[in-house]
């Protein structure tokens, strides 16, 4: 079991936001790197998975989270505290498909295998394009267009859960679970996941107006499915659907967005447009 330690919790009747963890409320956007300070050796040093095992009335289970370690005078360490998020994103992608793929749920193997990716040539790659500006190395370079954008934006807004006495739906912004997986691409996405993440989560201090389109767009949905109700299940995922496809639109989402790569665009290695 995975603990997602970054979740926004909303009720579709009002907007009520209740932060997990505590979010850095303003990123410094013109602090950048140098690829040549990145050092793929020392990532292990900056990411530790962390397991616990837990009791609940008598059973035992074990969760796994990953540490994000603050290396004194080191840049990139800085760095990756200034953006914690982002992170937090890539190395949680990780340890999901860690525990998703592995036979072995014991602690110090996951543990193992973690390090091992996160020395991987693919990793250093991600990490790269989420730290260092523009690249002259041709492998480097890569782009996003508005449209890939919004749709994987799109999916970190789900609903999630309904009240069988009144049908109110309950939706969420959240780092793990979401229906980024629900997308069927043959591209990677992950570094454009983590930047959308960072965004939406670092807007919020602002009261962002998309935040109200996607109560609105809950609310419209489910009354418009109320109609022809046939399940609970069926329902939900009727709403959470036709939400994505309008996300997918907003333009006030899409601004934010846009917004805020134009202001990162010194930290971030990809191109969108």
């Amino acid at each position: 079991m995975m603990s997602c330690a970054r979740c926004i919790i909303l009720n579709s009747m009002r907007i009520q936001i209740l932060i997990i963890s505590c979010l850095v409320g303003f990123i410094a956007c013109n602090n950048k790197l140098s690829i040549k300070q990145v050092d793929k050796n020392k990532f292990c040093k900056y990411f530790e998975m962390e397991g616990k095992r837990n009791e609940l009335k008598k059973n035992t289970y074990q969760t796994m989270s990953v540490k994000i370690n603050k290396l004194p005078h080191d840049e990139v360490s800085d760095f990756i505290q200034n953006h914690e998020l982002r992170f937090s994103y890539l190395t949680y992608k990780i340890l999901e498909n860690l525990i998703t793929n592995e036979k072995s749920r014991e602690i110090d193997f996951i543990n193992s295998k973690f390090c091992e990716t996160l020395q991987a040539d693919s990793f250093y790659k991600q990490f790269v394009l989420l730290t260092c500006g523009r690249q002259d190395d041709d492998t480097m370079k890569v782009s996003f267009s508005i449209p890939e954008l919004m749709k994987i934006a799109s999916r970190f807004f789900s609903c999630d859960s309904i009240q069988k006495e009144d049908t109110l739906i309950a939706y969420h912004i959240c780092i793990g679970n979401n229906g980024i997986s629900e997308l069927k691409s043959t591209r990677d996405y992950t570094v454009l996941e983590a930047f959308c993440i960072e965004a939406i989560f670092n807007s919020l201090n602002n009261h962002p107006k998309f935040i109200g389109n996607f109560n609105n767009y809950v609310i419209k949905s489910s009354n418009k499915y109320k109609q022809a109700f046939e399940s609970f299940e069926t329902h939900l995922k009727k709403v959470e659907y036709e939400c994505y496809a309008e996300m997918e639109k907003d333009k006030d989402l899409q601004l934010m967005l846009m917004n805020y790569y134009h202001k990162n665009r010194e930290n971030i290695g990809f191109r969108i447009e």
